[in-house]
């Protein structure tokens, strides 16, 4: 497992690659929020995640989810044929008094080292009835 730096600015590094993704929150409040243990959060997150995102679940699962999800686009992965488990990105998005921080493993950190992926710009929000996520995968030139 490797800590990676979420940037506020990759003015200084290479764009490797690009993953976007929008949801309409409402499936998330519909499917996913009605029951906390569902098996399918219990695929999503890790138990770690879980108990972070209870502070706000309707603002943190949603989120979270469109972050991992540009994660497979940007690293060229499809979430329903990929080999790579979701629990191998570990997100901690931004919040008050708290940065942020993003764990990858297994699978998803053999393809950060081969391709020498050293930081993610990460852009998550939610906008009227959306959840939205842009992220970079970043190298560091001088490296």
């Amino acid at each position: 497992m490797i800590n990676i730096p979420l940037v506020e600015q990759f003015n200084s590094f290479d764009i490797i690659s690009l993953g976007i993704d929008i949801e309409d929150v409402s499936r998330f409040r519909k499917h996913i929020l009605k029951e906390r243990q569902s098996l399918l959060l219990n695929d999503l997150f890790t138990p770690d995640e879980l108990e972070c995102y209870s502070r706000d679940f309707n603002y943190f699962i949603p989120l979270s989810f469109v972050f991992k999800e540009a994660m497979f686009k940007a690293i060229g992965e499809s979430w329903n044929t990929s080999t790579i488990d979701w629990k191998e990105i570990v997100f901690f998005p931004p919040g008050k008094n708290f940065q942020g921080s993003l764990k990858v493993l297994g699978k998803v950190e053999e393809i950060f080292n081969e391709q020498f992926i050293h930081a993610v710009y990460a852009n998550c929000f939610t906008k009227d009835a959306a959840a939205i996520c842009e992220v970079f995968l970043l190298r560091d030139p001088s490296k």
